[in-house]
């Protein structure tokens, strides 16, 4: 919450400040449990249309199984979910029409304390994963990657290191210039 707290002071300050934003108006939006319902209602029913109104959403885990948005196309976590099978769950929500969609993943070691309630080794192990993502999900699913998944610039972070594809190169120079 404390992160979601700081993002929207965050989204007030870059749109117009809390004065002019109402939920009629906004772009962006936040759905967490004690949420007013009538403005969850209001997020939750933009994001199952095509072309959504709301281009930002800060959640917490409130927006449950069955939740399908066509649109969404990008999920960030600022931590780790406690469990692979939520970490996919939660990605799971982009995408949903084919489209390409990323998955970014924030974390500090402390975030992967083994002592955190409830986290699984699962999630550690994935965090602190040094090869492909994709294999690691695949593998700990008990799947392996086949000759047909994805290469190019479907890459995971880790393989787009050493990705040859002009998707990659170019976010390469990118980062180098620190566009």
């Amino acid at each position: 919450m404390e992160y979601i707290a700081h993002a929207m002071s965050y989204a007030y300050h870059i749109f117009g400040g809390v004065n002019k934003i109402t939920v009629n108006n906004a772009v962006f939006g936040c759905l967490y449990s004690n949420q007013d319902p009538v403005v969850m209602k209001c997020i939750i029913t933009d994001l199952q249309s095509v072309q959504p109104r709301f281009r930002l959403v800060l959640t917490t885990t409130v927006v449950g199984m069955g939740f399908d948005p066509p649109s969404v196309t990008q999920v960030i976590h600022c931590n780790p979910p406690r469990s692979v099978t939520n970490y996919l769950q939660e990605i799971g929500r982009a995408g949903r029409r084919g489209q390409m969609s990323t998955a970014t993943l924030y974390y500090t070691n402390m975030d992967l304390a083994r002592n955190l309630p409830g986290i699984q080794d699962d999630i550690i192990c994935y965090c602190r994963h040094k090869a492909c993502y994709r294999e690691c999900l695949l593998e700990i699913f008990g799947y392996k990657k086949s000759s047909s998944s994805p290469e190019g610039c479907l890459c995971c972070s880790f393989c787009s290191l050493e990705c040859r594809c002009e998707n990659c190169q170019l976010v390469r120079v990118a980062d180098e210039m620190n566009l």
